[in-house]
């Protein structure tokens, strides 16, 4: 999870998971992992093997708003609330501007 006017680093969100390669999703790919579509992804209700990672900035934003489950649906949440209810871990994941 990033603030919507960053960009995630695939090498140190790759680092943050501990895994060999990260890529972005197609449309279609989304859909099937997490049963939302593009623009109503949710941190929650993923499956339970979806690892969150949330970007150390938008976890010190406090109260920010995440998609419901729908593109049109969000609901007012924080980084302390995400890790409590999904397990997220906070990291550093985004590219410098």
């Amino acid at each position: 999870m990033v603030c919507g006017d960053q960009k995630v680093s695939l090498e140190l969100l790759t680092r943050e998971l501990q895994v060999t390669n990260v890529h972005p999703m197609r449309a279609a790919e989304v859909k099937l992992h997490t049963g939302y579509i593009i623009g109503g992804v949710s941190p929650f209700g993923l499956p339970a093997e979806t690892k969150i990672v949330i970007d150390l900035n938008l976890f010190g934003l406090g109260e920010f708003y995440v998609a419901a489950g729908h593109p049109q649906s969000v609901v007012c949440t924080s980084g302390r609330e995400i890790i409590a209810l999904t397990g997220a871990t906070a990291a550093p994941i985004t590219c410098d501007p």
